[in-house]
């Protein structure tokens, strides 16, 4: 669920009396979301772990603010957001990505007065991205940005440093296409089915209940 930044009171996180012991934290392959000021505060902290085949979808408002140990993170394929403030006045100096990511948001002020970041690579397929996500950023913190992407323009609009690198395919639409089956359809037109289980048939129509997910 969502927290509140408080460390006491009924929705504060469960472990916020433990803040200043807890040193790692472990985020299960399960887990879908972090909540919102989830480990706010978490002083000690100094790595993040993500299972393999993690399913997190998105980190939430301020989850990881003043984690200000935390120097580096390597975030999971899996992520699709992270929201206003996830990493504000964290001690990160650089950010990574799994390869295959298929992150599409960063918040506003997503690494406010992350005064040590350095650089950071944007995946391919970020295709929203939020106010002032460098606000008060001490030093020059370099983007490495797909030729042509959001974050290459969103980085010259606003007169970041950045690097360009050949573009990657990625991800644009997915979904599932019966049960146990998942169905991704990529930037450079090959559709992948993945999974185990039966397809169920299809209608040749465009549109309607029985027309094929990727049908549109």
């Amino acid at each position: 669920p969502d927290y509140t930044y408080a460390k006491y009171g009924e929705n504060a996180a469960p472990w916020s009396l433990y803040r200043s012991e807890i040193t790692k934290v472990v985020i299960g392959a399960g887990v879908k979301n972090i909540g919102t000021y989830a480990f706010y505060q978490c002083t000690e902290v100094t790595e993040i772990e993500f299972a393999d085949e993690a399913e997190l979808v998105a980190i939430n408002e301020g989850a990881f603010g003043y984690t200000t140990a935390l120097k580096n993170i390597t975030l999971p394929a899996s992520l699709d957001s992270i929201g206003k403030c996830g990493f504000y006045f964290s001690g990160l100096e650089t950010v990574e990505f799994e390869e295959n990511s298929k992150l599409t948001t960063l918040g506003d002020y997503v690494f406010r007065n992350c005064t040590a970041l350095s650089g950071i690579f944007i995946p391919d397929s970020t295709s929203k991205i939020g106010a002032s996500i460098f606000y008060k950023c001490d030093s020059q913190v370099v983007m490495d940005v797909a030729e042509d992407s959001a974050a290459h323009k969103y980085a010259i609009k606003y007169s970041y440093a950045y690097n360009t690198r050949e573009p990657q395919p990625f991800a644009k639409y997915s979904g599932t296409c019966g049960e146990g089956l998942t169905w991704e359809l990529y930037t450079d037109g090959v559709l992948y089915i993945n999974g185990s289980g039966e397809m169920p048939d299809y209608t040749y129509a465009k549109y309607g209940e029985n027309a094929a997910p990727w049908s549109l």
